[in-house]
C-alpha cells in the first residue's frame, strides 16, 4: 500500500493538519473526511458574526482551490462508521458504504454539545450551538422572539447573550454554579463581565436549579429552586461539550474523557493519532491529563500531529490560550489557572487590567486580562513568553504598570 494519511474530522484541527502535511513535504495521499456538507469553517464567529452580520457566510478556513492546489482529497458529507485496525482501513457511509485504506490515521473528531438530560428525558425542544446551521437556526429565531433563556454561563452562553442583546432580545442566563465562568477566568474578570451584561440588560441567575419545566406551542416555562418562574420563546443550552470518542471506543482505543494520547498525540495504536477537542493529552509542565476546547489548541495540535505523523516525535508543550469577545470587551487567558496560586493585579487603564498567577515556587504560570477590544493582547502575549521561559519573578514587578513587561524577558 502506498503512503496514505486519512484525517477524520475537518474542523480547525483536521484541516490544519492536512495542510501542514503538505507544507512539511509529505507527497502521499491526504484524505480529509467531513460529516458536514460545507467546506471547513471557523467556529468562533458562530456566537457573534454569524448572528449579527446582515448576510452571514461561514468563515472558511480554506477555499476549494486551495484544497485542490495542495492535493488534499476531500470527502464532504461522509461519516466514518468504523476503523478496522488490523487491515488499516476505515469504513465510510454516504448513502452507500466504502472502505478507505490508510497507512496512518488522524482522529480530529472534535466535540459535541453536552445535552441537558432533563430536556432529553421529557422531550423539551431547545437549541445548541456548534455548527453554522445551528447558528442560522438561532439567528432566525432571534429575529422573531422577545425572550431568550440561555442555560449555562460559560463563554459560549455569554457571547450568545451579548449578541442577542445587541439584537434587542431580552435574555436570562441560568447558571447552576455559584458564579459564571468560575472554572475559566478569575473572579475579578467574571465580575467585570457580569456587570457589563447586567448593564446591557441581561439577567444572570446563579445557583439556578430547574425544578420544573414545561413547553407549549409558544413558550418554554421554568420553575427554579428559589420559586422564580421564567418563560421564553426560545431556549439555548450551552453547558459544555463532550469529546466525540465513539469511533475510537468501537476500535478499542484507550478512551477516558477523550481519546487518550501520549505527549506526541499518539493513541494506544501507534498508527493512529488524535488531536484537538477530542483528545486527552498530558500537560507538559504537570503531566496532568487534560482536554482543551480552544481554537488555538486545535491549530497547534493539528500542526504537531502532522509533524509526528511524519516521524518527528515532538512533544506537545504549547501553553493554553483562549479569548472571548463580549460587547466591546476583549478577554484573554493564558496558562493554567488554579485557586491555589498566588495572584497579583496589574491595572493598565480605567478599563483594562491583568491578573497574574504564580505557583508555590514563584514561577509565573498563568494570567488573565480584560479591556476594550484588544487592549490586553500585547501584554498577554509577552506573559505567554515569560511563562514559556519558566520565569521566577517578583510579583510586585508585574503588579506595577510602570514596569515594562518586555524588559522582563531579557
Amino acid at each position: 500500500m502506498s503512503e496514505s494519511i486519512v484525517i477524520v474530522g475537518a474542523g480547525e484541527c483536521g484541516t490544519r493538519a492536512a495542510f501542514a502535511l503538505r507544507e512539511q513535504g509529505f507527497t502521499g495521499e491526504v484524505t480529509l473526511i467531513s460529516e458536514e456538507q460545507l467546506l471547513p469553517y471557523e467556529r468562533p464567529p458562530l456566537s457573534k458574526q454569524a448572528l449579527l452580520e446582515p448576510n452571514p457566510e461561514p468563515k472558511y478556513i480554506a477555499s476549494t482551490a486551495e484544497f485542490e492546489a495542495a492535493g488534499i482529497q476531500f470527502r464532504l458529507g461522509h461519516k466514518v462508521t468504523a476503523i478496522h485496525r488490523p487491515e488499516q482501513q476505515v469504513t465510510l457511509a454516504n448513502g452507500s458504504t466504502e472502505t478507505l485504506p490508510y497507512s496512518q490515521l488522524l482522529l480530529a473528531t472534535g466535540a459535541s454539545p453536552r445535552p441537558l438530560p432533563l430536556f432529553s428525558q421529557i422531550g423539551i425542544d431547545c437549541n445548541y450551538l456548534r455548527t453554522f446551521s445551528d447558528a442560522l437556526k438561532i439567528r432566525a429565531a432571534l429575529a422573531t422572539i422577545h425572550n431568550l433563556v440561555i442555560i449555562g454561563g460559560g463563554l459560549i452562553g455569554l457571547e450568545l447573550a451579548a449578541s442577542a442583546r445587541q439584537l434587542g432580545v431580552a435574555v436570562t442566563v441560568l447558571e447552576a454554579d455559584s458564579s459564571v465562568l468560575r472554572r475559566a477566568v478569575p473572579a475579578s474578570m467574571a465580575e467585570i463581565i457580569v456587570k457589563r451584561h447586567e448593564q446591557a440588560g441581561v439577567q444572570i441567575i446563579c445557583n439556578a436549579a430547574i425544578q420544573r419545566v414545561s413547553q407549549d406551542a409558544k413558550q418554554t416555562h421554568f420553575v427554579l429552586n428559589n420559586g422564580a418562574q421564567i418563560s421564553a420563546e426560545q431556549v439555548v443550552v450551552g453547558i459544555g461539550a463532550l469529546p466525540n470518542t465513539q469511533l475510537a471506543e468501537q476500535a478499542g482505543l484507550a478512551v477516558k474523557n477523550g481519546i487518550i494520547v501520549n505527549q506526541h498525540l499518539q493513541t494506544s495504536d501507534p498508527q493512529i493519532y488524535a488531536a484537538g477537542d477530542c483528545c486527552a493529552f498530558p500537560q507538559a509542565s504537570t503531566g496532568q491529563i487534560m482536554r482543551l476546547e480552544t481554537w488555538r489548541n486545535a491549530q497547534q495540535q493539528g500542526n504537531l500531529a502532522a509533524s509526528n505523523l511524519l516521524g518527528a516525535q515532538t512533544a506537545h508543550t504549547a501553553i493554553p490560550w483562549f479569548w472571548s469577545d463580549q460587547y466591546e470587551l476583549g478577554l484573554q487567558v493564558v496558562g493554567l489557572a488554579s485557586p491555589d496560586h498566588q495572584r497579583v493585579v496589574r491595572p493598565l487603564s480605567e478599563h483594562a487590567l491583568i491578573e497574574f498567577e504564580f505557583d508555590s515556587k514563584g514561577k509565573l504560570v498563568a494570567a488573565a486580562g480584560i479591556g476594550l477590544a484588544t487592549a490586553v493582547a500585547k501584554d498577554i502575549r509577552i506573559t505567554e513568553l515569560l511563562i514559556a521561559k519558566g520565569t521566577v519573578l517578583e510579583p510586585s514587578l508585574l503588579a506595577d504598570p510602570a514596569v515594562n513587561l518586555k524588559k522582563l524577558l531579557k
